[in-house]
């Protein structure tokens, strides 16, 4: 075993600078694919499940575009992007309307797992807003400055422009993501992060404000936290800061008098990461010398 170990050894080595100057190559270099428990894997199966039985009811259904299937190893982590199969009803509007097309969506892995949504520009343009609960915060401001922690693929930005935000600051503490959608999937997109009022930052999200400073009328958080770093055993990029009591003080500073955070955490039954939430922004109120903080918060579960 000594020789086979010490030819590996070599390859690694040889392959290491290689990766590093070339890290859009690293997969084609040293295939990996993802376990059998990552999300990844699981979606994909399930895609190809759902895209070859839409095909066989209906032969003119377009298959997932394979060109939207990308990898890419990046020092914090690697992303998959996978093109999610259309509903027959996208698929018909396609095809009578090809001038609009695709209307299609891509999701985004993080080392296989924490899925983010990348939308097409017609997709984000028809999408009913005014029944996802992403929209809840606007209907409380109006013609909000907005501070998005955690944009990802950028459907929390299509959102605050959809309700007229009057401007919109995307921090996002993994710079590839936001490369990712400023780059390969610009045009896919319609440019979300050069639309005008928008602004793109890689950063962490406490950080940011801390160094930049700034009042907000609307602060939106959809599942920042990635769960990524933990399961691989890995906290240096973990995003949990978000979620203490100095973090809702930090936000609270930068809030205007009227201002919204609205924050979307994962349902569980029975229900913890929403009960810690609410109770740890009521510490901070309490800090802020708010009496009763249960008359600013309103806790909606779908």
């Amino acid at each position: 075993a000594f020789w086979p170990a010490r030819i590996l050894a070599i390859l690694a080595l040889a392959i290491w600078p290689l990766s590093l100057a070339l890290p859009s190559a690293a997969h084609e270099l040293v295939p990996v694919e993802p376990a059998r428990s990552k999300a990844q894997n699981l979606f994909g199966k399930f895609f190809t499940a759902v895209a070859d039985h839409m095909h066989s009811e209906d032969p003119d259904y377009p298959l997932p575009d394979e060109s939207l299937r990308t990898t890419q190893w990046t020092p914090l982590c690697r992303l998959d992007t996978l093109p999610v199969p259309k509903p027959a009803r996208q698929a018909e509007l396609d095809r009578s309307d090809p001038k609009q097309s695709p209307r299609a969506q891509v999701h985004v892995f993080q080392d296989g797992d924490a899925p983010t949504v990348i939308w097409s520009k017609t997709l984000a343009t028809e999408h009913p807003y005014d029944r996802h609960f992403y929209g809840l915060g606007y209907r409380l401001v109006d013609r909000p400055r907005v501070l998005i922690i955690g944009p990802g693929g950028g459907n929390d930005v299509e959102t605050a422009l959809h309700y007229q935000a009057a401007s919109v600051t995307a921090v996002d503490i993994n710079g590839d993501t936001l490369a990712l959608v400023q780059g390969r999937f610009k045009d896919f997109t319609g440019d979300i992060y050069g639309r005008p009022g928008v602004r793109a930052v890689h950063s962490e999200g406490r950080s940011f404000l801390r160094r930049e400073g700034g009042e907000y009328d609307l602060l939106q958080m959809s599942g920042t936290d990635t769960y990524a770093a933990l399961s691989s055993g890995s906290y240096i990029f973990s995003e949990s800061y978000l979620y203490t009591v100095e973090a809702f003080t930090d936000f609270f500073e930068h809030m205007a008098d009227d201002g919204v955070i609205s924050v979307i955490r994962f349902r569980f039954d029975p229900p913890r990461e929403t009960l810690k939430l609410v109770a740890t922004a009521a510490t901070a109120l309490k800090l802020r010398g708010i009496e009763d903080p249960s008359r600013h918060f309103i806790v909606v579960n779908q």
